[in-house]
Parts: C-alpha cells; sequence; structure tokens
C-alpha cells in the first residue's frame, strides 16, 4: 500500500511522504525527507532519525503500524452502553485465548498511550474488580482519549487495529461529533461494532423482575446515534447513496441478564432460553457460518419486538444487504454490584463474535471452515 490512514487524524498519508523527526535534539525538529533514504541523518545532532511522524498532525506513527494494512474498527453506541468495558476485554481475549485459537498474535507495542491505557484498564477489571468509569468527552481538549492502537496477525499476514473509544454524549448531536476527530474516525473505518444495551429497551424494563439490575434510562435512542453516524460517513465520503457498503455489526451488550432462569411468563418474552441460539457453542479455528447466521435471525427478531420494527428497518433501509448482522455479548459475564464493583474477575461471553465476522468480512486472518 502506498498510503497509510494516519491512527490520530484519520487523514490517507502517502507513505513517501511521511516525516522525520529526531528525539535527541533539545527542541524536536522535523528532518527533511531525504529521497532513498529511510533514516536520515538530523542535521542539528548528526545521528540517524527513526521516528516518523504524520505531516498533517505530526503525531508519532508506529513502524509496526507503517508496515501492516489499514483496518479501523470503530466501537461506537449510545451514553452507558459499555464501550470501554467492551474494548478493554476484547482486547484482553484477543490477545490470548482468541490468538491461540487463531494462531495470530496480537502486538500492543506500538504507542506509550496503547499500552499505559490498557495497563491502568486491565488493572482495573481484573485485579481491583472495579469497572473503569465514563470516558472523557473527545471535545474536552487535553482530557480527550487518544487511538487504541494494536497489530493483528500471523507472518506478513497482519492487520492494524485502531479503536478511538468514544463518550457516548458525544455522538448525542452533529456538531460535538465534528468538532472533534470522531466524524473522520467513523467515517474511514473498515467496519463498525455497535454497541446496544437491551435493558434501555422498555420492551425489556417492562417485563424484567429485577429492577435493580436496570441502568438509569438514557434520553437518546439507539436509531438517533446510528443515523447520525450514517450523515457523517455519507457526508465525509461525498456518497449519498442510499445503502452503505460499510460492515456493521449490531451487538447486544450485558446479555447475561437476559440468559437467566425466568421467572414468570412476562420474563420468559425477553429471555434467551437453554435452546436458543445464543447459547449454542460456534466451532471453533474457523469461521461458522451456520452458528453465526442462526445467531443473526434471533436476535435480530428480537431487537425487531423490542424496538416495534423501527431499529431493524433502519438498518436494512440504510445498509447494503449482507453488510450488517445481529450479535450479543456480555463482556464481563456479570452484573456489577451498584453498577461499579464486580464479584469476580471478567468471565466475559460471546464477545469475540463481532471481530470474528468483521475479520472474516475484511481480512484473511480467520479460516473458512
Amino acid at each position: 500500500m502506498s498510503s497509510i490512514l494516519c491512527p490520530f487524524c484519520f487523514e490517507k498519508v502517502d507513505k513517501k511522504k511521511l516525516e522525520y523527526r529526531c528525539k535527541n535534539h533539545p527542541v524536536p525538529q522535523p528532518v527533511p525527507r531525504l529521497t532513498g533514504n529511510n533514516n536520515p541523518i538530523c542535521p542539528f545532532c548528526g545521528r540517524n532519525v527513526y521516528l516518523q511522524v504524520c505531516p498533517k498532525c505530526e503525531n508519532e506513527i508506529p513502524d509496526q503500524y507503517i508496515d501492516a494494512g489499514n483496518v479501523l474498527f470503530a466501537v461506537i453506541g449510545p451514553k452507558n452502553v459499555g464501550k470501554t468495558q467492551f474494548t478493554t476485554v476484547l482486547v484482553h481475549e484477543l490477545e490470548r485465548s482468541f490468538s491461540t485459537e487463531f494462531d495470530v498474535c496480537l502486538s500492543t507495542e506500538t504507542s506509550e498511550y496503547t499500552t499505559s491505557t490498557k495497563a491502568r484498564n486491565e488493572s482495573m477489571l481484573y485485579s481491583t474488580l472495579e469497572v473503569i468509569p465514563e470516558t472523557n468527552s473527545a471535545v474536552q481538549g487535553e482530557n480527550a482519549t487518544s487511538p487504541m492502537i494494536y497489530t493483528l496477525g500471523r507472518g506478513s499476514n497482519k492487520v492494524n487495529l485502531v479503536f478511538y473509544d468514544t463518550a457516548g454524549e458525544d455522538l448525542n448531536a452533529s456538531d460535538k461529533m465534528y468538532n472533534s476527530t470522531i466524524h473522520k474516525y467513523i467515517a474511514n473505518s473498515t467496519g463498525i461494532i455497535f454497541l446496544v444495551d437491551p435493558l434501555q429497551f422498555d420492551y425489556v424494563r417492562n417485563r424484567i423482575s429485577d429492577k435493580d439490575c436496570l441502568p438509569n434510562k438514557i434520553d437518546t435512542s439507539i436509531q438517533e446515534v446510528l443515523s447520525r453516524s450514517c450523515n457523517i460517513i455519507r457526508t465525509v465520503n461525498d456518497n449519498l447513496k442510499k445503502s452503505l457498503k460499510i460492515k456493521l455489526a449490531i451487538v447486544l451488550t450485558k446479555i447475561d441478564v437476559l440468559t437467566r432462569e425466568p421467572t414468570n411468563s412476562q420474563e420468559e418474552q425477553i429471555f434467551f432460553d437453554s435452546l436458543s441460539s445464543v447459547r449454542a457453542n460456534r466451532d471453533r479455528g474457523h469461521y461458522d457460518a451456520e452458528n453465526f447466521d442462526k445467531l443473526n435471525e434471533e436476535v435480530e427478531r428480537f431487537v425487531e419486538r423490542a424496538t416495534e420494527g423501527a431499529f431493524t428497518q433502519y438498518v436494512k433501509n440504510n445498509f447494503h444487504k449482507g453488510y450488517y448482522r445481529y450479535f450479543v455479548t456480555s463482556s464481563l459475564g456479570q452484573a456489577p454490584k451498584d453498577h461499579h464493583q464486580l464479584c469476580i474477575r471478567p468471565n466475559p461471553f460471546r464477545i469475540e463474535d463481532s471481530m470474528i465476522w468483521l475479520l472474516n468480512e475484511t481480512t484473511h486472518l480467520i479460516p473458512k471452515k
């Protein structure tokens, strides 16, 4: 590939136009790019320069990122849906069981921010057993988050994974999305993981017996958030076509609450029983199309009932057929006590499914059956 997508400003950059910057000089200066010389000599200190930066935003771009392909999966969803918990646990699983299953390796040595944030978030979930606090708004300047950058693959077959932990409130208004890099992040995505909290559905809230497990109700609907994202994609890419050809994984979170034994007929309407495809184990080591097809059909029907067809119809009208799928997950495998304290370490349920589907659709890392 002759160009890369900068993981910070999300602008396409010609690899030949990347700038070199010396860290040895007291005031780092851009070093003129020398034709045919990948590591020019700094005119200030006389040493070879290896650090490459984006000429547009001047952020450091890791070597591993430059060498691998551009695969950008946007993780978005309304406020309090659990995006940070999902991303943290997903990366934890990608690094361990997922890597073993699919014979790949997840590299996290790409940026200081990635390694430090990953360590802090994993410490909270897996050591102190605390739920990670809400993400700061990206329009808050220095308090905004940076992208989490990883490289996944085997041998020369590698892809970059970039996760930008968006705050839910930043998706509540179009002007907030345009006042940060969120709009470019979403518009340039290879695929979108759209998290949906089923406990926000009135259909579920009115039928569930344990009201203590329900989070506070939020005002913004999932359709509003997805609609703004679709408008962003069309505007940035100057594409006014009705159907979007970008992969969309719609993932119901906190599914552990809906896989318990029902206590009455009302709960039977919203719970996934022992015969549900949600509980069916997928074949390991390859893409299990049959399992994912059944899961997609059942979860889509559930969302259709819960939204009276409004959300599922919106998806059908705005995304090309075959470009969207429905999934479920429980990032933590439990409902936190008082919504912030875990009883045990995270025990995720089907958290890797949406990633398996997206990688199967966009890369060659997942074997077919």
